[in-house]
């Protein structure tokens, strides 16, 4: 059965991936970049490992807004915030050319539990084992289930041009009698832009969830994301990245609708030397 418990967590879940404030709606970005000269071929964009002992510090700030309403009657409504750290490692590459980092939170404000987003909680390192693709092979002790495998960033598996997309699905669940999610992720190569000194390529990032098993003749779900990634190819970072979900879930006596929004800013080394990192939930996806 699935509990609002799931749907909170889920809600946050969809934005790759408290305390509450008052949430407005915006389509203000953080960040514009400026455009970079296009390249004609085709290049294969993958996560690296130059320096062995290479360091990271991104910030992130996940938030939600929710109601929940009995039949037509709004019955709560809640908006939170959490802010947190995580210090990244890259420790090395292995001979089968899998990489081995370890991401520690070293800094949280909100009480919204990071596992549900797959991030360490505070002062917990986590050893993950990825491929150069993104996909996890191995997260800390945690099952192959768990949402600890879900893709870090879903890079292509082929090089790719300009204009080009490619797709990517996996499932989890959070415990043996919750329901397993199934998510699909479509990613666009946009172009490069400027980031900092550096060359990032943008990544276009749209998709939706579906829960397996679920009753449709007696529940509705319904779930949509979109985002954008700025990833630098050179050093395999994630520069920065927004993400905005928006999803529904229809019972015969309730229902539970979310928006929430994830962002992330690369604070080391320091490519944009942005002052703070804020999303914004979008109007519409």
């Amino acid at each position: 059965m699935l509990k609002c418990s799931d749907i909170l967590k889920l809600s946050i879940l969809l934005t790759l991936l408290s305390g509450c404030q008052n949430l407005q709606k915006s389509t203000k970005k953080l960040w514009e970049p400026q455009s970079w000269k296009q390249t004609k071929g085709p290049e294969l964009v993958e996560l690296k490992l130059k320096n062995k002992s290479s360091t990271e510090l991104t910030s992130y700030q996940a938030k939600l807004y929710q109601k929940e309403f009995s039949q037509t009657d709004l019955v709560r409504e809640k908006q939170s915030v959490v802010d947190f750290k995580v210090k990244t490692k890259k420790l090395k590459k292995t001979k089968k050319n899998l990489l081995v980092w370890e991401l520690e939170t070293i800094k949280k404000n909100g009480v919204f539990p990071l596992n549900t987003m797959a991030f360490p909680e505070l002062n917990q390192t986590i050893p993950f084992t990825l491929q150069q693709n993104g996909q996890v092979v191995q997260a800390g002790s945690y099952h192959e289930d768990s949402i600890f495998y879900s893709p870090i960033i879903v890079l292509p598996e082929n090089k790719v041009k300009v204009g080009e997309t490619w797709a990517s699905e996996f499932r989890w669940r959070d415990s043996e009698d919750s329901p397993v999610y199934e998510m699909q992720v479509v990613s666009t190569h946009k172009g490069f832009v400027k980031c900092g000194p550096s060359k990032c390529v943008e990544i276009d990032v749209s998709g939706s969830v579906d829960i397996l098993g679920l009753d449709k003749e007696k529940n509705d779900f319904r779930s949509s994301m979109k985002g954008r990634i700025y990833f630098d190819p050179e050093l395999g970072n994630i520069v920065y990245a927004h993400m905005s979900s928006h999803d529904e879930f229809i019972s015969e006596t309730s229902r539970t609708e979310s928006q929430s929004c994830l962002s992330s800013v690369l604070e080391e080394p320091n490519y944009l030397k942005l002052k703070k990192n804020q999303c914004y939930i979008s109007e519409s996806l």
